[in-house]
């Protein structure tokens, strides 16, 4: 089940002496059934499939800790092996197109803050080892945030807030993976000496949180969770039971006969299913980013039934901030991911931004040749939404989820590590345009001129999140909830640059840098009752010929 898709070359180690094996003891191994579900996924349903499955990526598999232990594999040079591994992979066949997947934490390393090793994985995304003049290499880097370890005592592991994610689970631009688990059915056998820990839909005991991060310095983590299996406790919860068969994934073993399926379970497990829907996305679309493969997976989850109770119980938007941390935006969904039904509206955008600028004010200042660094130009979208039927939905309950997505270069410089406006090279924002709102005063809130937006987007409660929950990371999710006829009138959307080090550190020379970031709207009403499909795409189709005309708009791509 591996084999077709993974040639003997593609196995590689960082040295020859490793061997590409799957080193793990036993007979299920690791990297083998994280193999399997990167392929195949869990394998419990389809063993019972008659089809022939069809596959649309492969495999590389690229050892980058030994077998044994070493002094020279200090966690402190973990980020440069990981680069090494990854340019090793890519020097072998440097025309792929990768996702890359990395289930290894520091389990002696709370993820609270910036590392060398996350900081790496942020460089990696970025693409920081361009060439000068080289469009940088973005690559989508998936992460998990790490096990709770086995106890006995389940009362020490049960509150899965108390266990922080792990280094480097923290990197802003990798795509960080907890668990959730829909599984809680026990073998007959074990029932009534054995229950399982979790109900459907919780977030999987082997998960760890971002819960116990600073706000104000950490990005939310982990931004998705996949089906990471379940724990059991004992009747008389004196004993807990990890990697129990029925409570776990079904995948491939390394062993011989009678070991070619195992089960598999915690973050690891997550982990691999996430970069095989990365992987699957990238496939159908080939054109997209790294950035825009990390927006539709993010932009198409949502809650299980337990989590949207937790929400829906929570204190306002900073309750519901705080959850984010336990769960991120939720169970992704890979139909949702790759297109939209007549009632359910998505629309993208890749675009490059400036984010800052220095312009010549020597017209204001005759002694003064170059001005000081401003911010760029803020870019804004006009939604293609039918104004008309939206206003003859009148009170019908619509949301609006935005999803932003770009990587940062970071600045791992000791003093940046606790300010994202230091370590970050730029930041991008959204917001939208207010009920009574003219396009004017909308478009004068982003003044290139302005030095501090701290207060831009505020005083608009009806967003999940609001702006106020965001502070670090490169990725940034929210929801809106309103009525129709209100959200005719708020008919556009501003991306527009906050502080970084590109503008923060006028030396390096970065400050006319230009940034790119992938944008996802998408507009529910799925009460409406009328297909909206048509009617915006008609009105696309108006949008698109004004601008061809005026160009005085960023493009804007409608994903149908």
């Amino acid at each position: 089940m591996i084999e077709p898709s993974l040639a003997p070359e593609d196995v590689q180690a960082l040295v020859e002496d490793w061997q590409g094996d799957d080193h793990y003891p036993g007979q299920i191994g690791h990297g083998t059934p994280m193999a399997g579900l990167a392929l195949h996924g869990d394998l419990t349903g389809p063993l019972a499939d008659q089809s022939t499955p069809v596959l649309r990526h492969r495999l590389e598999s690229v050892k980058f800790l030994p077998p044994t232990p070493r002094a020279d594999d200090d966690p402190a040079n973990y980020g440069a092996i990981t680069q090494a591994a990854v340019a090793s992979a890519e020097e072998r066949q440097p025309e792929r197109r990768r996702i890359v997947c990395s289930a290894t934490t520091n389990d002696r390393r709370r993820g609270d803050r910036p590392t060398r090793w996350s900081a790496a994985i942020d460089e990696i995304a970025a693409g920081v080892d361009a060439a000068e003049g080289e469009e940088p290499p973005r690559r989508l880097f998936v992460q998990s945030i790490g096990n709770i370890g086995h106890d006995n005592d389940w009362s020490s592991i049960e509150d899965a807030t108390r266990h922080a994610g792990e280094d480097p689970a923290q990197a802003w631009n990798a795509l960080t993976i907890g668990g959730v688990t829909l599984k809680n059915e026990i073998d007959p056998h074990d029932q009534g000496a054995w229950f399982p820990c979790a109900d459907v839909g919780e977030l999987s005991p082997y998960s760890r949180t971002s819960c116990d991060w600073p706000n104000g310095t950490t990005p939310v983590k982990p931004e998705l969770v996949f089906e990471a299996g379940n724990r059991a406790v004992s009747a008389f919860q004196d004993q807990v039971s990890d990697a129990m068969p029925s409570l776990s994934l079904v995948s491939t073993g390394k062993g011989g006969v009678g070991d070619a399926l195992v089960p598999f379970h915690a973050t690891s497990a997550a982990t691999d299913q996430a970069a095989r829907m990365a992987a699957q996305i990238s496939a159908e679309h080939p054109d997209f980013w790294p950035e825009t493969v990390r927006a539709l997976m993010v932009h198409s989850a949502r809650w299980t039934n337990p989590m949207m109770t937790e929400v829906t119980n929570a204190s306002g938007m900073t309750g519901r901030s705080a959850l984010r941390r336990k769960f991120g935006y939720g169970q992704p969904d890979l139909p949702r991911a790759l297109a939209s039904a007549s009632n359910d509206l998505a629309l993208f955008s890749q675009a490059f931004i400036q984010p800052y600028d220095r312009p010549d004010i020597s017209r204001r200042d005759p002694n003064q040749r170059v001005g000081r660094i401003t911010y760029g130009n803020a870019h804004y979208y006009d939604f293609p939404w039918p104004t008309q039927i939206l206003e003859q939905l009148e009170n019908c309950p619509v949301k609006l989820r935005i999803t932003l997505s770009y990587f940062v270069e970071p600045y791992p410089l000791k003093g940046s590590m606790l300010d994202p406006a230091r370590y970050r090279s730029f930041g991008l924002r959204f917001d939208l345009k207010r009920r009574r709102e003219t396009e004017r005063e909308f478009q004068s809130r982003f003044n290139s001129e302005m030095g501090d937006r701290s207060g831009v987007g505020e005083g608009d409660p009806d967003w999940d999140f609001g702006p106020k929950s965001v502070s670090a990371g490169s990725l940034h999710c929210d929801t809106w909830t309103g009525t129709a006829v209100e959200l005719a009138s708020r008919d556009q959307l501003a991306i527009y640059p906050v502080m970084g080090w590109w503008r923060d550190r006028p030396s390096q020379n970065r400050y006319l840098d230009k940034a790119r970031y992938a944008l996802v709207v998408t507009l529910e009403a799925p009460e409406a009752g009328v297909d909206l499909q048509a009617h915006v795409a008609a009105t696309v189709d108006a949008m698109i010929a004004a601008r061809v005309a005026a160009q005085t708009y960023v493009p804007i791509d409608v994903q149908t």
